[in-house]
């Protein structure tokens, strides 16, 4: 009787809870499942080529999570220019990389938050936020907003800055938006958002709206300033940071050939096939940005709508390590109003079907992923 009150205090608990607390909480438990699941790991052989540091490896701790403890305990060196400093410094400052893990699974928590509050503004009905929340937390790149990855602070901080704009919250906006531009490379893209408020507002001469576009790009601009200056200082050249990616064997080409290399010739077949399921799962992601056009009615939607329709064309035309899909899906995550763009998805089937992937994708790469193999 007991363990029966227990259950139904829990279960009275969670469906009384906060929808972002709800999907969060499925979120940690599905990829923990994924985590226990059995899988075989790499050869030596297979690591040496793909994972750098790979003898460090340890469940959620796998691939670019080793660079950024690496960077947090010992500094930069010329292969991690890439990678942006926000990150590092949090870990060094958690002095441990559990803590730091736990410090990374409140800011996913955090970014459900802000996304539930960015959603409602939207004025999308409850099923449709609801919608939203699980396609971002059940997204084929879902175990990288569990893990020292740099994609849920980017996400958290560039949420924070559209949520407290729209609020008329300039200050708060610009401290968010100039944290976003150290946290990833992308990060950068919020000042699309700045630069159309601050155009609508001149063209509708909308005075107080133009003071406050103008404040909240300084944040952005004196970030990109002062680590540029960083940049000049330590590796004697004020683009470092960017440069770094060129390291990597990465390179701009049109956002549609990625589509068109996977039949490149004399591509192995396994590698073609993992190409072909990227290919699939990055459909949804094109979809949702077309249907933001539903919301393009109210101008105050018009900054984050441009502002994912041009991050998704960016995430297409960069091509990681010559590889098509390498990173796009990871990279294309991260503009979350696309996820509200597919919450207004009208056939059942197509949604279906759409959420049923996106989960089983978001289950598999954890497997991969915890397990050493390579998933975006």
């Amino acid at each position: 009787m007991e363990r029966q009150a227990a259950v139904r205090s829990i279960r009275y608990w969670y469906l009384n809870s906060p929808v972002w607390l709800g999907v969060f909480i499925l979120h940690e438990l599905w990829l923990l499942f994924g985590t226990m699941i059995p899988f075989n790991h790499p050869t030596p052989a297979i690591l040496r080529t793909t994972e750098l540091f790979s003898s460090k490896a340890l469940l959620w701790f796998q691939y670019d999570s080793l660079i950024y403890l690496h960077i947090a305990h010992h500094g930069y060196a010329p292969y991690s220019l890439a990678f942006y400093p926000l990150l590092p410094i949090i870990i060094a400052l958690a002095m441990n990389k559990w803590i730091a893990l736990l410090i990374m699974q409140a800011v996913f928590a955090g970014d459900l938050y802000f996304l539930n509050r960015y959603f409602r503004l939207l004025q999308l009905s409850s099923n449709q936020v609801t919608l939203a929340l699980i396609f971002f937390a059940f997204n084929p790149a879902a175990i990288f907003y569990s893990v020292l990855y740099t994609e849920p602070l980017t996400v958290l901080l560039i949420a924070m800055s559209l949520v407290y704009a729209l609020e008329s919250k300039y200050v708060i906006a610009s401290i968010s938006a100039g944290l976003a531009v150290l946290s990833h490379p992308t990060g950068a893209l919020v000042g699309i958002m700045l630069l159309t408020l601050l155009f609508q507002s001149l063209f509708r001469r909308d005075w107080p709206k133009v003071r406050g576009a103008i404040l909240w790009g300084s944040g952005v601009a004196i970030m990109i300033i002062l680590y540029s200056l960083y940049s000049a200082v330590h590796w004697h050249s004020f683009l470092a940071p960017w440069q770094g990616e060129a390291s990597w064997h990465s390179r701009w080409v049109w956002p549609w050939s990625q589509y068109t290399l996977i039949f490149a010739p004399l591509v192995p077949v396994e590698t073609r096939v993992a190409e072909m399921l990227f290919a699939v799962l990055s459909i949804p992601y094109i979809v949702g940005t077309v249907l933001l056009t539903k919301l393009l009615s109210s101008h105050k939607n018009v900054p984050a709508i441009i502002f994912t329709w041009i991050g998704v064309v960016v995430s297409l035309s960069f091509l990681a390590m010559n590889w098509p899909f390498h990173s796009t899906l990871r990279l294309m995550s991260v503009y979350f109003p696309v996820y509200a763009g597919l919450a207004l998805i009208k056939n059942r089937r197509i949604m279906t079907i759409t959420v049923i992937l996106w989960i089983a994708a978001s289950l598999y790469g954890t497997i991969l992923f915890t397990h050493q193999w390579w998933w975006q």
